[in-house]
């Protein structure tokens, strides 16, 4: 199922349009909007709400998606290698929180994992499913909006969809932010993509193959074309402002150089001989403002 924010994603154009890369946020507040009604493009009705207990209190996350979770329960997070190394000095230091992972479970038995989760610290959660993965939107202590994607393997479409570029952004070599970026993908550019896993989705554009963050990336091309109008747009009247300051400028640096005494040059230097016997010459200078001075030699 596709999360059904892709329709509504003209919501966000304007506040996107003047961005170099948008937060992946605004793509979350998108679909919380869009998911915000009763039924998806199926004509399907959306589950039921939940909570997630955790010490001290619990948390209602509401369900944007047709899948009735059963049970929402957190799980101390299985420690890796290095984790299990330095396990001496976790315990030591009573400071450090252990890691949760968060475990949704379905009617059929199905489990979605959402690993090294913080949800005491989470506010109007938010459950959505895109491209048959779930995601949970939410709000940290700032206030500042966020995700949280499940663990999953990596899943190959059937047919490529086309999809297009909402901001710039990097394309990845691997579905990692701090994998190497492969090229700066352009507001406007296309993709195939082939497949998707958690947050990413893997794309084709001629050679290149890579992976692109999930929230720069939809279908939707007419939402897509209004933002490069609108970037265009904006560009063009940052463009003439520019202009019309430099031309400005110079009016005003042309206004001070005229306010200035101008400066006389000397035009010509006639020199005259000792003709009064006193031993001495003198030089006849004419400036270029008319007037005659003399000077001895």
């Amino acid at each position: 199922m596709k999360m059904k924010s892709v329709k509504a994603f003209l919501s966000i154009v304007t506040a996107a349009s003047l961005a170099v890369s948008a937060p992946a946020a605004v793509f979350a507040e998108d679909a919380a909007a869009q998911e915000a009604e009763a039924q998806d493009s199926d004509g399907e009705a959306t589950a039921e709400d939940f909570t997630i207990a955790f010490d001290g209190g619990e948390l209602s996350v509401t369900n944007q998606t047709t899948q009735t979770i059963k049970e929402a329960k957190l799980v101390e997070a299985a420690a890796d290698d290095s984790e299990e190394a330095d396990n001496s000095e976790e315990t030591a230091d009573a400071s450090k929180e252990a890691k949760m992972d968060l475990v949704l479970t379905e009617e059929d038995g199905t489990e979605h994992t959402f690993q090294d989760v913080t949800v005491d610290k989470w506010k109007d959660a938010v459950l959505v499913n895109s491209y048959e993965f779930l995601y949970i939107n939410y709000k940290d202590e700032s206030g500042k909006d966020q995700e949280a994607a499940e663990t999953a393997d990596e899943r190959t479409f059937d047919e490529p969809i086309t999809m297009y570029v909402s901001a710039n952004v990097h394309v990845r070599k691997k579905a990692d932010k701090e994998s190497e970026s492969l090229k700066v993908a352009a507001l406007g550019d296309e993709f195939k993509v082939i497949a998707a896993v958690p947050g990413w989705f893997k794309v084709e554009n001629g050679d290149d193959t890579g992976y692109v963050f999930h929230s720069y990336l939809t279908e939707d091309k007419a939402a897509v074309d209004a933002l490069v109008k609108a970037k265009q747009e904006a560009d063009a009247a940052a463009a003439q402002a520019a202009a019309a300051a430099a031309a400005q400028a110079a009016q005003q640096q042309a206004a001070a150089a005229a306010a200035q005494p101008a400066q006389k040059t000397e035009v010509s230097r006639q020199a005259y001989d000792d003709c009064d016997g006193s031993g001495h010459g003198y030089y006849e200078i004419t400036w270029s403002d008319g007037s005659v001075t003399y000077e001895n030699y």
